[in-house]
Order: structure tokens, then sequence, then C-alpha cells
């Protein structure tokens, strides 16, 4: 416990050992999401001690291979909800509660809510270690806070989060789009401010691209920012806020980057105007119109007139950088209001396809066939919520349709007809292949298992399934006894957890693993269970 007084700020003590140092901000730009908390470094080591910060109760468990791993959610009298995930382990009762109900449901994945009163904690209390548990990519806390009620996640950082932060966020470069294509110009500093030295020509509108980061200390990882901000001479300011977003909108990380520049650079930045379906983090300014010129962040002008600009770009404490610059319209399109994308449905004689006017960012023309055993859907651009596929077709059992993008990813989407979802969500273009999966999961141990082993000893062997994907796995003993199999999906490995409480004697272990498909495959070890201290081998 922390010797700490507790106070009214919903982060009353830090989830980690001071100093916090930041490898990911709130809001960041993220493959298909906005990022929804503060990445927390741990030096690349995993069992670092982890933290409650405020009073309250343990309300939720998510124990995955995938996604956020190990996390646990405490909600907070303050009408919060605090998330800490990639842990290693779970302490103290948190982790007897967990075993318990794996022991229960046979199976080591849990998605469980929990009552108030059950796991009551303490702020400062230590609730697990920290990891590297499902999709992170290196050991590190992702750290959460979300609004109870909406379960808005919030930006830590204005709710009591101390980090260190010592530096300003950078802005490094500016990239103008309009008629005359795409160019890129680097800020210079002058003794009139960081500017751009020639005066840009531009045919209106023109939209503005910001590619800009937030080191927050010397050589340290390249955040996203908090705040930018886009003012012109002619128009009302236009920026970005990230205090909160509402995860429905995390796909809107697609219309706030500009792809065809992460294709080209590898880097996500921000455009300084909206599309015209645009939801996602705070704007301003708020209540804007899509027939609004002035409210859509892009520039319009009269040819020969000369815009000043000015691209400001902040973080939480308020240090900043900005670029000014002069613009001159050298030709102008009339306004015209942009088209809202809509609602829309395409038929062929063994499908149907349908989408919503919130599934693309801006009017999008959709072309869709069918082929002897699929479906081939095209459209250019992201989109932001699924097109939903139906199969004209009768089964009697759950199938498979192959759904592969231009880039060569393959999901295997499963389709029950009988089901409470008789369609199919595509969120890429791509073409679907009806498939049958009749190959069981794959597995290999790096090293034998010994003959030997003592109780509470963990079992390594790696596993997969390269078709419709694993759907159960875990182990039993000769007596019926449940054996916990845990899965890391990235690294394919699978740990077999032996009971603390193995009695002596000859035993017989059987590892099941099962795909969505159905298809099965085992594995049997036979052992001697022995004190350690009669030397059992290590697996």
């Amino acid at each position: 416990m922390w010797g700490q007084s507790p106070h009214n700020r919903p982060i009353a003590y830090p989830p980690l050992t001071p100093p916090l140092f930041v490898s990911g901000t709130f809001g960041e730009l993220r493959n298909n999401h906005f990022h929804a908390g503060i990445d927390l470094r741990t030096n690349e080591e995993v069992g670092k001690p982890v933290f409650a910060v405020q009073d309250g109760f343990v309300s939720r468990i998510k124990v995955s291979p995938i996604g956020y791993g190990l996390a646990i959610y405490l909600d907070h009298p303050s009408g919060h909800t605090s998330v800490y995930a990639h842990l290693d382990r779970y302490d103290g009762a948190i982790a007897e509660w967990v075993l318990q109900t794996q022991m229960k449901n046979r199976f080591w994945e849990l998605d469980t809510l929990l009552p108030p009163g059950l796991l009551p904690v303490k702020g400062g209390e230590r609730i697990a270690t920290s990891g590297n548990s499902g999709g992170s990519a290196g050991p590190h806390v992702h750290f959460e806070l979300r609004e109870t009620q909406s379960e808005h996640p919030l930006n830590p950082l204005l709710y009591g989060l101390d980090v260190v932060d010592d530096l300003p966020p950078v802005l490094r470069a500016l990239y103008f789009q309009d008629a005359l294509g795409t160019r890129k110009q680097v800020p210079v500093a002058t003794p009139e401010g960081r500017r751009l030295l020639d005066t840009v020509s531009f045919a209106a509108p023109l939209g503005v691209v910001v590619d800009a980061e937030d080191l927050m200390q010397s050589n340290g990882p390249k955040n996203g920012l908090y705040k930018g901000v886009q003012k012109t001479s002619n128009a009302l300011p236009f920026g970005y806020c990230f205090d909160f977003f509402d995860f429905a909108d995390g796909r809107a990380v697609n219309a706030t980057h500009d792809a065809a520049l992460f294709a080209q650079t590898g880097k996500r930045m921000y455009r300084m105007y909206r599309q015209p379906y645009h939801p996602g983090p705070s704007f301003s300014p708020s209540g804007w119109l899509p027939s609004d010129a002035a409210s859509t962040g892009r520039i319009y002008a009269s040819p020969g007139e000369i815009v000043r600009a000015i691209w400001r770009v902040e973080d939480v404490l308020g240090q900043s950088d900005s670029v000014w610059a002069y613009l001159r319209c050298v030709q102008a399109s009339p306004w015209t209001a942009p088209e809202l994308p809509v609602a829309d449905s395409l038929y062929t004689s063994r499908w149907s396809l349908a989408w919503g006017k919130e599934s693309f960012y801006r009017k999008t023309d959709v072309s869709f066939r069918e082929h002897s055993d699929g479906v081939y859907v095209h459209w250019v651009g992201p989109a932001h919520s699924p097109l939903r596929l139906y199969p004209h077709r009768i089964a009697d059992r759950i199938q498979f349709l192959v759904w592969a993008t231009p880039s060569g990813k393959k999901t295997w989407m499963a389709w029950d007809p009988h089901g409470s979802k008789p369609f199919l969500e595509i969120k890429e273009p791509g073409s679907g292949k009806w498939q049958t999966d009749l190959t069981p999961p794959s597995h290999q141990r790096k090293n034998p298992w010994p003959a030997s082993l003592a109780p509470g000893r963990v079992l390594s062997f790696t596993a997969s399934d390269t078709e419709s994907g694993m759907a159960y796995y875990g182990g039993e003993l000769e007596d019926g006894t449940f054996v916990p199999v845990s899965y890391d999906a990235k690294y394919k490995s699978m740990r077999v957890l032996l009971p603390s409480d193995l009695s002596p004697g000859a035993h017989r272990l059987e590892v099941v693993l099962k795909d969505r498909a159905g298809n099965v495959a085992r594995l049997f070890h036979s052992f001697q269970s022995v004190p350690s201290s009669q030397g059992a081998g290590k697996p």
C-alpha cells in the first residue's frame, strides 16, 4: 500500500511505482481504432507490481489469448472504472477467484461481470503484476479510465495520472491537398516563429494534413497528440481534442488519419478537415453542419486572396508547438455541400449485400458480384460500420466463408443459418469463398515432457489452427480433474498448469484442442508426481 492519503481525484494512487513513463497516449491513431488508454512502460520487464488507483471493487475479469490478455476492471465510488490490461498474474483474492472460476467452467478463458462486494479493493492495494499477455507488442501496462455509466474512455492524464512529460509535441511537416495534388512542406525556425518560408499556392478548397508527435522525453517513443488546431484568417478554427470518445466510433480513426499518406510514409497523420460523415473525438467547433463550409476545416478563398494560417499542437500540460504560413489562392471551385453517405443494398441470385448511412465516411460506390462458390465485393476507402452479407442458401450446420482482402489477409467467418445473426459482417473489400475445415489444430512439444513432475509445475508446447481458429483448449487428469491450459495467440504458446495439490503417484494427462469447426486434437502424457525435492524434471 502507498503511504499517500486518498483525495478526490479519480486516480488517487499510481497504477505502477513512479516515475511513470508513457509509450502510448490516449486517442493515439492505431490500426482501425483510437487508443483507449495510456500505455505505461515497464522497462521491457514482466512482473512489476500493479496497484488499484482508488478504492472500489472488481467489476469484471477478462482472460483472453488476444486483445487485452489478462485484464482487471475496477469500479469506483467516483463513477469511474479503471482498467489494467496485458497483465502477467493476478494477486491475492483475485487470483484465487480466477482459478476457482476457471476450474468451475473447465476453461482458461474468462469474461465475467462480478457483483459489488465480492472482491473489494483499497486504493494503492497491489492487485496484479505487469506482463505481456494478449495482443501486447512488448511488456507494458495498458491503463484506462472510463465513465462507468456510459463506458466512454476518458483521458487519464486529465484525472490525476501523473507521468513524466518533459517535452512539448512537435509539428514535423504539413501536407497540402487540393486539385493541384499533394505537396509536403517542412517548417523552419525564424525570428517570427516556426513558419513555412514560401507562400503556398493552392486551389480552393484546400485540405491540410499535419505530421506531428509527442515524444515527452528525449529519445522517447513517438506518441500521439492530445490536441491539434488549425486557425485561418477567414474561417472558424478547426481541430481535435482527445478528452474522451465513444468506443462505437473507434473506427473513425480511418476518417481522422489519411490512408494514402499512411501507405506512402508508414505514419498516421492528422487530417485538419472533416469527412462528410466523421464521428470520433471532440471536435472544435462543435455543432457543425456539413453544408457549412466555414466549419469543415477545408480552406476556401477567392482567386488572388491571401490567407494567413496557423497550426498548433498541444499536450495536456499546455506545452505546444506551432507553425504559420501564408497561403495564396490561385484558383477556386464553387462551394458545393459534400454528398453524405447513404444506406443501400444490392442483390444477386444467391446473395444480398446491405449497408447503412454510417458504413462509409463519404458517398461510396460499391460493386458486388457472385462467382461459382462465393462472392466478390469492392469499394474504395475505409468502412466505418460493417456491411452485411446475406447468403441465400439452406444449410443444416455452421459453415465458413473465407474472406480474402487485397492485402492477402484471410478471415474465417462462421455463418449459422439458424443463429441470431443470419448474416456475415465485412469491413474490408475482398472476395469470399465457401470452405470446409476438416483439419484439427496442430501441436508440437519443443522438448519431451519429463516422466517425473512436481505439483504446480508447468508444461509448455506450441499449438495453432490456421483455418477456422482455436475454440477450446484444456486438460484433464485420469480422475476427471480439470487442468487449466493457458494460451498466448501471438506466440502460439500453450502452458499446462498442473495442480498445486497433485497427489503423489502415477498420473495420466490428456490435453484437448478443438477448433471452431469441431475438429479435435489430443495430447497424452503419463508421469509420476513427486515432491520437487526429489528432483522432478523441469518441463
